[in-house]
């Protein structure tokens, strides 16, 4: 008598560049980890988990940031934030109130409050979580730094400036990114930069 068909292999299992099977709505790729937010509007998460990366709330979310290191966020339907993960530098100590984007960076993050206000949360040991005052149609959360787009496209860019990061050139822009950090390669990868994507 044959063994009949393998049981397919836990989540946990999976490697950041072997995803679970099954379709998922969106990705966002973190440090050594990688979630999903499938059609239902729960999160998986799969490839490392040393750090409880793997271990996603419950409930329905409408996006999902995995990070650049060790720790991830999700927003909730009902406008909250969730984060789970390593909180060395209280990256889950997320203020309270409605937001409508979010993005989580290496040992920070940050999100677009209704009305267009930036918040950020976690490490600021470089200023990364000061946001500015201002009104934001996104924000990204990078290495040391954060930068969000303004209404009328500039880029306002906070945080480590060694490299000139947070020194965002004139616009206008469509679209910003703060490179996630765990993507760089060593000695870099604690620095990331500004991607703008001009219209």
């Amino acid at each position: 008598m044959g063994a009949g068909p393998a049981a397919p292999a836990p989540v946990a299992a999976a490697g950041e560049a072997e995803p679970p099977s099954g379709a998922l709505d969106t990705v966002s790729a973190g440090g050594s980890h990688s979630c999903g937010l499938d059609s239902d509007g729960s999160i998986t998460c799969w490839g490392g988990n040393k750090w409880g990366q793997l271990d996603a709330p419950p409930g329905r979310f409408t996006a999902v940031s995995a990070g650049g290191h060790r720790h991830s966020c999700g927003l909730r339907t009902s406008g909250s934030v969730a984060c789970w993960c390593d909180d060395r530098y209280r990256q889950l100590d997320v203020p309270p109130g409605r937001f409508t984007a979010l993005s989580a960076g290496y040992l920070h993050s940050c999100g677009l409050r209704i009305g267009g206000s930036v918040v950020c949360w976690g490490d600021d040991r470089y200023g990364q979580s000061d946001a500015p005052s201002g009104s934001f149609v996104s924000v990204s959360a990078g290495g040391d730094h954060s930068c969000g787009l303004g209404a009328g496209g500039s880029v306002t860019c906070w945080g480590d400036d060694r490299y000139g990061q947070a020194d965002a050139p004139e616009g206008p822009y469509a679209a910003v990114s703060a490179r996630p950090l765990s993507l760089l390669r060593a000695p870099d990868r604690r620095f990331g930069h500004l991607l703008g994507s001009q219209p």
